[in-house]
């Protein structure tokens, strides 16, 4: 048997084993109003990317850029701030600064670009409220060890209060990039998570397909695929292996490539390692029966990552040793579920460490709701075998994340929370 017809078996055997990754949003979903603001912000992005192809051990880097002088160390309040910040690969310079009495706060514009917000107090005191999108956080960190991240294309007010006076500083987005495969600013990175770049490509402009080689490394991999620039409806495909009738992943809507390709939502298969996972992704015209689109505003993209299973399974899920979340990388460090039968399981935070909370669901078509205490933020899940989604971080033993099944618990219901710290 040949590895194409391995692999077509392997799909059918697991049908139900292709995940839709769609990384794990914060309670509240910022990811919506990202989507907004990049629909308006494509058309002048979409012209000038180039194709750009790599697999392992040949991966495409900007060149380093040339630093200049060493700037001046900046100072706020009297308090010493990073010149830098390092988030998930990327650098971001301090750009400005905002001062108040026990609060200050600051407008970010929507920008084609991530920024990070981070803060100090005078004195003793180092909590604060941090106010974004509407949401209150409490954080305990010492003076401008810690940040916020406000995400490509979202406009918002980032307000911080405290006991004593207030010192903001805003970071910009530098033109250095990690490593991995990267074309017109934007990149897929080498490691996303843990996982490993195995190949990636940008089409040109008006090019509605792009097509990698790959092969497998281990028991899984995840196809990371992004459109933008096409007409209302047109649809996205991924063929696997050279064969026709591939998986549909969506409409290609969007009207820039996002900011972080690697980092957002993708489809996942079972592999065998050494698996030929060649990979075809392409546009079609009007439906998703269509012909491949002719337009000279598409531009395409696709990546394939290492997706090995962890070996740990929570409701049904497996469980990621390593996430990515607000700009920091985390690591499981406990998990938690109630007895079978259970349909609630609550976990406190600990005193002078942050945790991140991720919630598992596998509750068939009941209705389950994952709740953050300290920020009042409940999401609701209602049917589906198997979900999960972030809850939020907890910050101290006065916050709590709970996950619960409203009304009867349906036999074999299972319901879990996944606690990771911060590793970077």
């Amino acid at each position: 048997m040949n590895d194409l017809e391995q692999l077509r078996a392997t799909l059918e055997r697991h049908a139900d084993d292709v995940v839709d990754h769609d990384p794990l949003g914060r309670v509240g979903s910022v990811h919506s109003r990202v989507r907004g603001v990049r629909r308006r912000r494509r058309a002048a992005a979409a012209g000038t990317a180039a194709l750009t192809l790599a697999v392992v051990g040949g991966v495409a880097l900007l060149p380093e850029r040339d630093a200049g002088p060493a700037p001046a160390t900046p100072t706020v309040l009297g308090m010493t701030v990073p010149s830098s910040f390092d988030s998930l690969g990327y650098t971001y310079d301090f750009d400005r600064s905002v001062e108040g009495d026990t609060r200050a706060s600051v407008r970010l514009a929507a920008s084609d670009e991530p920024q990070l917000v981070s803060w100090g107090t005078v004195g003793d005191d180092d909590t604060v409220e941090v106010t974004r999108y509407g949401t209150t956080t409490t954080y305990t960190a010492a003076d401008f060890s810690d940040f916020v991240l406000v995400p490509a294309g979202d406009a918002t007010t980032v307000r911080v209060v405290g006991s004593s006076e207030v010192g903001l500083a805003v970071f910009a987005l530098t033109s250095d990039r990690p490593e991995g495969v990267t074309s017109d600013g934007i990149t897929y990175r080498q490691e996303v998570a843990g996982q490993q770049l195995i190949a990636a490509g940008f089409g040109e402009p008006g090019e509605a397909e792009v097509e990698l080689e790959a092969a497998a490394v281990s028991r899984g991999v995840r196809f990371s695929v992004e459109c933008a620039g096409a007409p209302a409806g047109s649809s996205v495909h991924l063929d696997l292996a050279g064969e026709e009738g591939g998986f549909i992943t969506g409409q290609c809507d969007e009207e820039v490539l996002p900011f972080d390709p690697g980092a957002t939502g993708s489809v996942g298969i079972p592999t065998r390692p050494g698996e030929d996972v060649s990979v075809r992704a392409w546009v079609s015209e009007g439906t998703e029966d269509g012909p491949l689109l002719e337009d000279d505003d598409v531009v395409i993209s696709v990546a394939v990552y290492d997706d090995a299973p962890s070996g740990t399974r929570l409701a049904g899920s497996d469980v990621s040793l390593l996430v990515e979340s607000g700009g920091h990388l985390w690591r499981l460090t406990s998990m938690d579920m109630p007895a079978p039968g259970g349909g609630r399981v609550s976990v406190a935070g600990q005193r002078g460490r942050q945790l991140l909370a991720i919630g598992f669901t596998a509750a068939g078509d009941a209705t389950v709701v994952l709740e953050h205490s300290g920020t009042g933020e409940t999401v609701r899940a209602d049917g589906g075998d198997v979900s999960g989604g972030e809850i939020g971080v907890l910050d101290g033993v006065q916050d709590r994340a709970t996950v619960r099944v409203l009304g009867p618990v349906p036999p074999g219901a299972e319901v879990a929370i996944a606690l990771y710290v911060r590793a970077d």
